[in-house]
């Protein structure tokens, strides 16, 4: 694949090379891809965030220590069944 740059953006990861930021434009290239990933994810789990208050201010959440509760009991008895 090829990338085409605009002469800031060339300027730019040549400055963090040259300042030992990066080792390698492919090493800047790299991180800039993973700080996209984060961000997706970061704006991702916002989202999900939002969905899950709005269900709260809706009144369509469950009681956080009926849920744990539940959960160690079908641990327990799986736990015994196994066991």
């Amino acid at each position: 694949m090829n990338i085409k740059l605009t002469p800031e953006q060339e300027k730019f990861i040549e400055v963090q090379v040259n300042s030992e930021k990066f080792a390698t434009f492919e090493e800047a290239i790299d991180k800039a891809m993973k700080l996209l990933e984060y961000q997706q994810w970061i704006e991702e789990t916002r989202e999900k965030i939002d969905a899950g208050v709005a269900e709260l201010d809706r009144g369509e959440g469950l009681d956080g220590e009926v849920v744990i509760m539940e959960i160690l009991n079908r641990f327990k008895a799986e736990s015994s069944r196994v066991c």
